[in-house]
């Protein structure tokens, strides 16, 4: 599996369609396509209006949406290996990148569950929320997200904007996940839930916010 990990996860930058050897079709994806498409006479491109070419194309973007839970219940579905997938809307002027971004964005917002969290499991956007700094999951647990924020599971704490902020954006303008920070959790704090809360919880939450002398400027 360790080295199923190197392969799949490792991004082919600038990577070029292969049609059984490289063309000079650029593709924009971080990983090799190969088809037995039809050919520009000089064999380095292709005719992307050609209806073979379209259902090949059509097809690929299927499989690759597809191998997602495969990926997954390979034990291989982590931040890293979403970065390789194309989540770049940048990109989405070239047929084949649009075509796969669309296809794995569909996936990826289905019910599938295939965001990593940050406890090892997996969830789907809906009920899911980015955490912008670690310290609000040590705050807060699955049930005060829900309480909070109606909300099941925080994801991956390595998808920040610092490490990760491709990925990071795309969750949130592609995916429609909420990312919350200290300010917005203080904001949504209620009587109920400072009710539920142990004195040690107390304690460590003002330390926090000790720390963070931001919100003590006028």
């Amino acid at each position: 599996e360790d080295n199923i990990e190197k392969i799949v996860s490792v991004p082919n930058q600038e990577s070029k369609l292969v049609v059984y050897f490289p063309t000079e079709k650029v593709t924009y994806l971080n990983f090799i396509i190969q088809g037995p498409f039809r050919t520009t006479p000089n064999r380095e491109n292709i005719p992307l209006d050609d209806n073979q070419n379209e259902v090949i194309i059509e097809k690929i973007a299927d499989l690759v949406a597809e191998s997602i839970p495969i990926i997954k219940k390979l034990n291989l579905l982590s931040t890293n290996f979403l970065e390789v997938l194309p989540i770049d809307d940048k990109n989405c002027d070239e047929p084949i990148y649009s075509t796969i971004f669309n296809k794995v964005k569909e996936k990826l917002l289905s019910e599938d569950k295939l965001l990593p969290t940050n406890h090892g499991s997996y969830s789907d956007p809906n009920n899911s929320i980015l955490a912008r700094g670690k310290v609000l999951t040590k705050l807060l647990k699955t049930k005060d997200i829900k309480l909070l924020f109606d909300k099941s599971h925080w994801l991956d704490t390595n998808i920040t904007a610092d490490l990760t902020r491709e990925l990071r954006d795309y969750i949130i303008n592609e995916l429609d996940v909420d990312e919350v920070n200290l300010e917005n959790f203080c904001k949504n704090i209620t009587e109920e839930f400072m009710k539920s809360k142990n004195d040690d919880w107390v304690i460590y939450f003002y330390s926090v916010l000790i720390n963070k002398n931001t919100f003590f400027r006028e």
